[in-house]
């Protein structure tokens, strides 16, 4: 009786998992389908690409991939790090990075990618222009977004984070934040 009630309970568990899950994955799709942003037909000028990485030797490899490609593709870029990281000296003499050092002493209180954004934000955002904030692990393998910017800046937006999709890039797949 015991050892049916809990094959019971875990066929009832595993039967609610499968149909969750289901609907889960049945609302992304609906949502992958249906959602289409606002695109304008003039390209946004005013975008700035930022990479926030902590520049360490674990990294190393990516992150002068990604400051390459995009140095290569959009003319500079901005590269957000913390004071003290490895690569500095490596990244200060890469032409067309314009690189930004996060203080130590700057609020101890955040950590991390969110500490490094912070920063940026308080002390070299411009209201005119956007910025596109990427991992040092990240490319930008469509330019699709800068025609969406001047639509959401009209109607006032100031911030935009796009739903994730799954982008063709050099493994099996994977996920874009921010990025379509």
């Amino acid at each position: 009786m015991e050892q049916e009630a809990l094959v019971n309970s875990v066929l009832t568990i595993a039967l609610f998992s499968v149909v969750a899950y289901s609907l889960l994955i049945s609302m992304g799709l609906v949502s992958y389908i249906i959602y289409k942003p606002k695109k304008g037909s003039r390209r946004a000028e005013e975008v700035e690409i930022v990479i926030v990485s902590k520049a360490d030797h674990r990294v190393k490899n990516s992150l002068l991939e990604s400051i390459r490609y995009h140095v290569k593709k959009y003319g500079r870029i901005i590269v957000v790090v913390d004071e003290g990281a490895p690569l500095i000296d490596m990244i200060r003499k890469i032409k067309g990075v314009e690189l930004v050092i996060v203080p130590s002493k700057y609020r101890r209180d955040l950590v991390g990618k969110g500490r490094a954004l912070q920063y940026f934000v308080d002390c070299c955002v411009n209201p005119d222009k956007w910025y596109v904030f990427i991992d040092d692990d990240n490319l930008i393998l469509d330019d699709s977004f800068l025609y969406e910017i001047p639509v959401y800046d009209k109607e006032g937006y100031v911030a935009a984070e796009r739903y994730p999709r799954p982008k063709a890039g050099f493994k099996y797949y994977c996920f874009c934040y921010g990025l379509d």
